[in-house]
């Protein structure tokens, strides 16, 4: 190659370079503007109260509180609120299978109660449970799409008398 024609390829190789930066400039900026008009637009079922705490327990009686999770674009309307249908007494519980006990508890809740957004409420009282037995909750969050996403059972044990 004489100079004439090595000059033309850095040329040639100089605009490629910059078509190719220039076009991963737009597409970046494209990709940028889509996932913010996404994020404003999007609506979805609530997410999971994955911070559903025991704050009471006493004798046979049960006491759950959660905190509000991410709405995703559509205002929760009021929450869910299950417990297992099978208990487990104390006695039966083996360290080794708990996963396997979450596993089954999640197939066994049973809705007790709905709570509406407007009373503003955001916990829920157990009465007359089985002494030294535990149960798994589960609380869910509901919006105008429906009812949000299961959160991993808490296992709650009521006091041995």
């Amino acid at each position: 190659m004489n100079e004439e024609q090595k000059k033309a390829y850095r040329e040639k190789r100089e605009r490629i370079k910059k078509a190719k930066i220039e076009d991963f400039k737009r597409r970046d900026n494209f990709h940028k503007q889509l996932k913010e008009v996404k994020l404003e637009t999007f609506r979805d079922r609530p997410d999971e109260v994955s911070s559903l705490r025991c704050v009471h327990v006493e004798g046979n009686l049960l006491v759950v509180e959660w905190d509000a999770p991410a709405s995703n674009n559509s205002p929760i309307k009021g929450y869910n609120v299950y417990l297992s249908k099978k208990t487990i007494k104390i006695g039966e519980i083996n360290p080794n299978k708990n996963h396997q006990l979450e596993e089954k508890a999640v197939t066994d809740l049973v809705k007790v109660a709905t709570k509406d957004i407007a009373d503003n409420v955001r916990y829920h009282e157990f009465r007359d449970l089985d002494l030294g037995t535990c149960y798994y909750v589960v609380v869910t969050a509901v919006n105008d799409l429906g009812e949000g996403y299961k959160a991993t059972p808490l296992m709650i044990r009521t006091l041995s008398e």
